[in-house]
């Protein structure tokens, strides 16, 4: 039996109750119909109680109080059709007709009664707050105003209905003995039970909430960890893929780096040596800087034998630098030493138009169907002691010497030796100079004066770099050497080496 009550209570609080609804939507319906069949039974023992007096009394007055008792049951139909904010209104002045009706039928119209029904009407004023969402705050407030006025119109209300009734047939004592008190109870007993319910169910709802952060937090977590799994997975692959692409290039560098030491060396076995050049002058220096390990730049060196004694000296700029001006050189120093040293052609002029010709069918030979563009700017000088005479040609390269505290310059060709296929003839002319005391000369690639720096970044420039010459002529040769690689090291400053730097100076 109790088991069956429970249901049937259970049954009638949950009408109008959906699985869409949060939990305290839910459980302001089931206070809702809580509260209408809760104050249904409280009123029932009235009505019983008063059967028998108000049936003698008015039929119509009984009538009502039975209205009254069954809109209290009809607040779980009226949730049960879904018309929810509906029925709390409803049960709200179900609440305030009952307690005005039935209070002023049974009291007399002495202050104390009036004030006792106020209070019970005052106490209803907290219903609002419990049956309405906090944000439904139109509802709150019109049904907190029908309260109030209800409270200030109980006064009229009372004489009106006691009208009805004879003084001495009223149900004298049941509104203090009975009525009053029994409905404070009631009312105080669904407050704190509305107010723990919906606090459970503010629970119900919070632990809801965060039981559903908590998965989605979790869910993160998991993703999370399986990212970083994935990116630790991915950047140990990664470097392990680099430590070997390091390795292979460490070992490249390593091969490269060895084949480009290797060819210096064959460069420096190959080429002259700066002392077989000083020490066939009075005086004479070599100021050769390479941009790499390798250079393009290079110079030339024979002396004829016999008694005719010839000096020939040559300075001479590839195309290019590092490996590839590296090997430019080899092939014209071998051509040089064919063409002179064995050859005999001591002339300038002479030299460079043969060292063109070689230079040209040999590259040709190399790359037959495409365009060579390889080559090389020379200037070439031939000493004769015995006249006391100097003999230059260049390739697109000038000689400067100093005469006087003078500086002057014999032009070189506009044609390069070997490079493009343009030109059908080469012209290259042959300067001589007598010699003088004193005179100092020049051979020199254009790497120093095209090298970029100063405060403005800018290159050296021919017209500074002949100045220079000119400044340092009168000093010693290893003095001028000296010279010209601090003024280069102040030049340059920061920025890196432009090209091959290579310049040669003799006092004959």
């Amino acid at each position: 039996m109790k088991q069956r009550l429970i249901s049937f209570w259970r049954l009638i609080s949950h009408q109008g109750v959906t699985d869409t609804m949060d939990d305290l939507s839910k459980n302001r319906v089931i206070l809702t119909n809580r509260l209408g069949t809760i104050i249904g039974l409280f009123f029932l023992p009235v009505i019983i109680f008063d059967a028998e007096v108000v049936l003698k009394l008015s039929v119509t007055t009984y009538f009502l109080e039975v209205i009254i008792l069954s809109a209290c049951f009809l607040v779980p139909v009226i949730n049960s059709f879904g018309w929810i904010e509906f029925s709390k209104f409803f049960v709200l002045i179900v609440l305030l007709t009952a307690v005005s009706v039935l209070g002023g039928m049974a009291s007399d119209l002495t202050p104390a009664n009036i004030a006792a029904n106020r209070l019970v009407v005052f106490t209803l004023i907290s219903f609002p707050f419990l049956l309405f969402e906090n944000r439904q705050r139109t509802a709150i407030a019109g049904s907190v105003l029908l309260v109030v006025v209800t409270f200030f119109l109980i006064d009229p209300i009372f004489h009106e209905l006691s009208l009805n009734l004879p003084i001495d047939k009223k149900m004298k004592g049941l509104n203090n003995n009975y009525f009053t008190p029994m409905f404070c109870i009631a009312v105080l007993i669904f407050i704190l039970m509305g107010s723990k319910q919906l606090d459970v169910g503010t629970v119900l709802t919070l632990l809801k909430e965060a039981r559903a952060k908590n998965n989605v937090l979790q869910t993160q977590q998991e993703q999370l960890k399986e990212f970083n799994e994935n990116l630790e997975n991915l950047v140990d692959d990664r470097t392990r893929e680099l430590q070997t692409k390091t390795v292979e290039l460490e070992q490249a560098y390593n091969q490269i780096t060895d084949s480009v030491y290797y060819a210096k060396r064959i460069q420096q076995a190959v080429l002259t040596d700066p002392p077989d050049v000083i020490r066939n002058f009075d005086e004479a220096f070599v100021f050769f800087k390479p941009k790499d390990i390798v250079s393009g730049d290079f110079y030339w060196f024979a002396e004829t034998p016999g008694a005719n004694k010839q000096l020939i000296l040559a300075v001479a700029d590839c195309t290019g630098h590092g490996v590839p001006g590296a090997f430019m050189t080899i092939m014209a120093n071998d051509f040089l030493n064919e063409i002179i040293n064995s050859q005999k052609i001591t002339a300038p002029d002479r030299i460079l138009y043969e060292l063109d010709q070689k230079l040209i069918d040999t590259l040709r030979k190399q790359s037959p169907d495409s365009e060579v563009n390889d080559g090389l700017d020379i200037a070439i000088v031939m000493i004769d002691e015995a006249k006391n005479r100097l003999c230059f040609a260049g390739a697109k390269n000038p000689l400067y010497y100093v005469r006087n505290g003078e500086i002057k310059q014999l032009l070189g060709s506009k044609f390069p030796i070997g490079g493009s296929t343009q030109y059908s003839y080469k012209f290259f002319e042959l300067q001589e100079l007598a010699i003088e005391p004193g005179d100092v000369f020049y051979l020199a690639s254009d790497g120093f004066q095209d090298q970029f720096g100063g405060e403005f970044g800018k290159k050296f420039l021919k017209s500074r770099f002949r100045n220079l010459l000119q400044d340092i002529s009168h000093l010693s040769m290893p003095a001028q050497e000296q010279q010209l690689h601090t003024t280069l090291e102040q030049w340059q400053g920061l920025e890196a080496q432009t090209d091959d730097i290579l310049v040669v100076g003799f006092r004959a």
